[in-house]
């Protein structure tokens, strides 16, 4: 069995997301042992949440999802006092509108115009006097 859990520092004020194979209480024991990790940072780590998964990757798979930009913590992961998030109102505007195509820059830029027996490293040919008086 596999676990995803949140735990949570009340010195730092900050949460700490991770999964682990062990039961939670020899993973929290590691924790706040003398280690190199960033949980290093203070000794009073407690467990806020926690799941209880098939297998590790479905825990690992929880773990991302929830460090994913824009993932709000759980219920249980609120702090004590904190106040909650505001509620949507009904008929409040959307949020921002989705990415353009083809990731944040836009669309891909079409591919070069090749011209056969032109080798320019990419600069078009001008075109002749008698070209262009023929247009």
């Amino acid at each position: 069995m596999a676990w995803f859990y949140i735990l949570y520092s009340p010195d730092l004020d900050r949460y700490y997301v991770g999964h682990t194979n062990e039961g939670l209480d020899e993973r929290l024991r590691k924790h706040l042992s003398d280690h190199r990790g960033w949980t290093a940072r203070s000794k009073d780590w407690r467990v806020v949440y926690s799941e209880a998964h098939d297998d590790r990757s479905s825990a690992y798979r929880r773990e991302w999802g929830r460090k994913s930009p824009g993932a709000a913590p759980p219920p249980g992961a609120r702090r004590a006092g904190a106040a909650a998030a505001p509620q949507k109102t009904p008929g409040a505007p959307p949020g921002p509108p989705p990415p353009p195509p083809g990731g944040r820059n836009g669309p891909p830029a079409p591919p070069a115009l090749e011209v056969k027996g032109w080798k320019s490293r990419g600069r078009m040919p001008s075109p002749s006097l008698s070209e262009m008086v023929s247009r």
